[in-house]
């Protein structure tokens, strides 16, 4: 017995000292391996969405984690995701969130295995989508905010296209959205808002457009014109036509173009 409680201490003792020698290059250990008794003990190391049925365990060999399914008795090392589990908002293609033990969140790659405490963003500098003149707009500079009630003296539209934000072609990648307004109107109209639309690009790289004005946006797509009431969200495809004046379809509109 005296063996088994010198055995027990050594053993306590090293993972003291690991646990130090982690936490003095500035960061938490990720997984926490617990030391198992005579059968496999529940690991609550990774809580990701599990599929229902499944559990995750830790293998008493090599200490790492498997997952097993509980009605079927199958077990795999790749965690079992439930469908439809939500990922993170702008995270890169393949990460899911999770939380250690101690509840604090790191990011997990369901096809590689990789995991680190940094969310993995995605690639934001590049750009899947453009929005640019059809008819009738234009880029405009000088406006505090679209919710502005009066412009700056020195608003104006902006006809080049020098690559500056506020010029034509607007362009879009992961996690950008995209106000369209009465401000970038060649003829303003008072029907139309100061927000009429948003156009955002979405976490797998698809682009939606959302209405925002007091008056419907139109979607323009294969000849015909669709309307877009406040606060409803459409998916966008390559060639889509916004307009934004519903009483004058070709009067102020902008094309959208996937650039992948």
């Amino acid at each position: 017995e005296m063996q088994l409680r010198l055995t027990a201490f050594a053993i306590l003792v090293a993972s003291v000292a690991t646990l130090r020698t982690l936490s003095s290059v500035g960061q938490p250990a990720l997984r926490v391996v617990t030391i198992s008794q005579s059968t496999v003990k529940r690991s609550s190391t990774l809580l990701l969405q599990l599929a229902p049925g499944w559990i995750s365990q830790v293998d008493q060999a090599s200490g790492q984690t498997f997952y097993y399914n509980e009605q079927t008795g199958e077990s795999q090392w790749d965690p079992p995701v439930a469908a439809g589990a939500p990922a993170a908002q702008g995270l890169a293609p393949g990460w899911v969130e999770a939380f250690d033990e101690c509840g604090r969140t790191y990011f997990y790659n369901e096809q590689t295995g990789e995991a680190q405490w940094e969310p993995p963003r995605a690639v934001a500098t590049q750009k899947l989508w453009r929005l640019d003149g059809y008819s009738g707009v234009a880029g405009f500079s000088g406006v505090s905010g679209f919710a502005a009630q009066n412009k700056y003296n020195f608003y104006q539209l902006e006809f080049a296209r020098e690559g500056r934000p506020c010029q034509l072609p607007y362009q879009l990648g992961i996690g950008d959205e995209r106000a369209l307004s009465r401000w970038n109107m060649v003829e303003q109209k008072p029907g139309v808002s100061r927000k009429q639309c948003i156009v955002q690009c979405l976490a797998d790289g698809s682009a939606t457009l959302t209405s925002d004005g007091d008056s419907p946006t139109l979607l323009g797509r294969d000849g015909q014109w669709y309307d877009i009431p406040k606060g409803d969200a459409v998916p966008l495809a390559n060639g889509d036509l916004v307009s934004l004046d519903c009483t004058d379809p070709m009067g102020a509109v902008f094309q959208v173009e996937n650039v992948i």
